[in-house]
């Protein structure tokens, strides 16, 4: 019972927090698909299948990150996870941002290059979506910290806040004129998902340095 009650204190809140962020995900491409059609889902799924190979060196290093900072948490070693938290974070920050700006950079060559001429007008949304990683690197070692010191409740919590706020969000990028929005297709969705994660992001380590007792302005400095 005690390893029951243990686990499901653990695990609860990232399942509601997995299951409200994937519902939501459906939501916005269902949303962009009736709003603004095929194409721009096509522009949309381009762009973020490219992002996504920013993620390659920093989703191979979260888990011995997490590891680390899980011996150290067991250890109630507080200098060890702040030497650990200051420390890779905006090294891997660098590295990714590196990846991502060229993404961003050369966003309307690539996606001629892998889409073909059809994708041509993808480019401003594969730029914008090359941009989404740098945060989102600090996002995966941030809540690694918080998953490795049992702060899931506050992890599930923030997830669970900034996808509900992207929902009005996403329909005022995607409705038409009329009815209020923006209407930018693809373009829109993308602005919204690297907005809505620099904020999220910043959140969770605002938490985090709270924990640690530590000082958050030199990480928003070096963002």
């Amino acid at each position: 019972k005690d390893v029951y009650q243990e686990f499901k204190s653990f695990s609860i809140p990232l399942f509601w927090a997995t299951t409200i962020s994937l519902s939501s995900g459906l939501l916005d491409r269902y949303l962009l698909q009736y709003l603004s059609g095929s194409a721009e889902q096509g522009y949309y799924s381009l762009g973020f299948n490219l992002s996504a190979i920013c993620f390659l060196l920093t989703g191979s290093f979260t888990p011995l990150l997490m590891r680390e900072y899980a011996i150290a948490h067991q250890e109630q070693n507080s200098k060890r996870m702040v030497y650990l938290f200051s420390k890779y974070l905006p090294i891997f920050y660098v590295a990714t941002s590196i990846i991502a700006c060229f993404i961003a950079s050369y966003g309307d060559w690539l996606a001629q290059i892998v889409g073909g001429d059809d994708f041509e007008k993808a480019a401003f949304s594969v730029m914008i979506l090359g941009i989404a990683p740098i945060h989102q690197t600090y996002g995966q070692l941030s809540g690694s910290l918080m998953t490795a010191t049992d702060r899931t409740n506050e992890y599930g919590k923030i997830s669970i806040v900034m996808t509900v706020l992207g929902l009005p969000f996403t329909y005022f990028m995607l409705a038409p004129e009329s009815y209020w929005g923006l209407n930018l297709g693809a373009t829109g969705l993308a602005l919204k998902l690297v907005i809505i994660q620099v904020i999220g992001v910043n959140v969770q380590i605002w938490y985090n340095t709270r924990y640690l007792s530590i000082q958050m302005k030199n990480l928003v400095i070096h963002q």
